[in-house]
């Protein structure tokens, strides 16, 4: 199966034939006719279905789902430990502030890029794939620059609070 880049995850809905045996997804005890929601990266993902007969007849099957790479780099998402975006997070915004207690002297911002292939750098230091990165804030005004940039580095997009 093949998707677009857009879809950052498929639902998988096994179904026996007389509802007694045993479906686990991914290892995942799946009942027959629910939906299991299968994260994709981009690239290959393989799901493996096993399927338990009553009698202990047991059949593996395997479904591949190559989800795309984005064309365009830019955030699926970003979120904040304390304060809350300014405007609320939107992929077409890209500048944003938020206001913390002066007892905040710590945040921790995750940034995620649209697909799993794309470097994401908070003022500078690389942020692996849906991490975490805390950084210490100064009374007054913090600027926080986020870049995301495709893998061979051709385009980036640039986030910035405030």
């Amino acid at each position: 199966l093949k998707t677009g880049s857009d879809n950052y995850e498929m639902g998988i809905t096994p179904k026996d034939t007389d509802g007694s045996d045993t479906i686990a997804v991914n290892g995942t005890i799946v009942q027959s006719g629910g939906t299991y929601n299968v994260p994709l990266l981009v690239g290959d993902n393989t799901v493996k279905i096993e399927v338990v007969s009553s009698n202990g007849v047991k059949n593996t099957y395997s479904v591949t789902i190559t989800r795309a790479a984005a064309d365009s780099p830019g955030l699926l998402s970003l979120s904040l430990s304390s304060g809350t975006l300014n405007p609320e997070f939107s992929n077409r915004v890209i500048n944003y502030s938020t206001t913390v207690n002066y007892a905040i002297s710590r945040i921790t911002i995750t940034p995620v890029a649209r697909d799993n292939t794309q470097t994401v750098t908070v003022n500078g230091s690389t942020v692996a794939y849906g991490s975490d990165y805390s950084l210490d804030l100064a009374a007054g005004v913090n600027t926080i620059r986020i870049c995301v940039s495709m893998p061979d580095g051709s385009s980036q997009r640039i986030t910035r609070l405030p």
